[in-house]
């Protein structure tokens, strides 16, 4: 339907332009000037699909020139915008002289990507469990109680003993034990009482 639509265009395209087709048949032909197809090429030869490549040539002498797949008639030189179709990779140009007419070629390469289907990826687990039981080497820190409603970490300085504390434990449980109750402690005896809690645990 799209090549007999195109068809019909270019009929009428070519009926309106009959006049200037008519005079430089003429004028050619008298002056005897041969058609020259100088240039025609893609402007990128290798492209993807969808994207926009162009049609340049330099013809000289041509009574008219047409493209394939094209309905518009052309008379000089010039360039044209076309959106690459992977089932379109040949282009054909003809130029029709007083006496003789050129055909020419060019062709494209096209690249097709298609998007992934991730509905087809296998999931091999849908739950995940991290595991933390490690052993955790921490710092030393000085738990200093400033008000009621802060709480500051001071760090000091390691003792000269080679001898470091090592705990080893579920840290996410840890967290979740102690870690709410230490924001929430109201006095620093508090905080003192909960150091001897953990101390008991380690």
């Amino acid at each position: 339907m799209n090549e007999k639509y195109t068809k019909i265009h270019f009929l009428l395209n070519f009926i309106k332009c009959l006049p200037r087709i008519g005079f430089r048949f003429l004028n050619l032909l008298f002056r005897n000037k041969k058609v020259v197809c100088k240039v025609f090429k893609v402007g990128d030869s290798y492209c993807f699909e969808g994207a926009l490549n162009q049609l340049i040539w330099e013809v000289e002498n041509a009574v008219f020139i047409t493209l394939s797949d094209s309905s518009k008639i052309f008379f000089n030189s010039g360039e044209i915008l076309f959106q690459v179709n992977s089932a379109q990779t040949e282009f054909q140009l003809s130029a029709f002289g007083a006496v003789h007419k050129l055909k020419h070629h060019a062709q494209i390469k096209v690249a097709n990507f298609k998007k992934n289907e991730f509905e087809k990826v296998m999931v091999r687990a849908k739950n995940v469990i991290l595991e933390c039981d490690t052993v955790i080497d921490f710092p030393n820190y000085k738990l200093q109680h400033n008000t009621p409603q802060s709480i500051s970490f001071l760090k000091f300085s390691k003792p000269k003993s080679n001898k470091e504390i090592k705990m080893n434990f579920p840290l996410i449980n840890y967290l979740d034990q102690y870690s709410i109750t230490l924001f929430n402690t109201q006095s620093i005896e508090e905080v003192r009482l909960l150091k001897q809690q953990i101390d008991k645990n380690l």
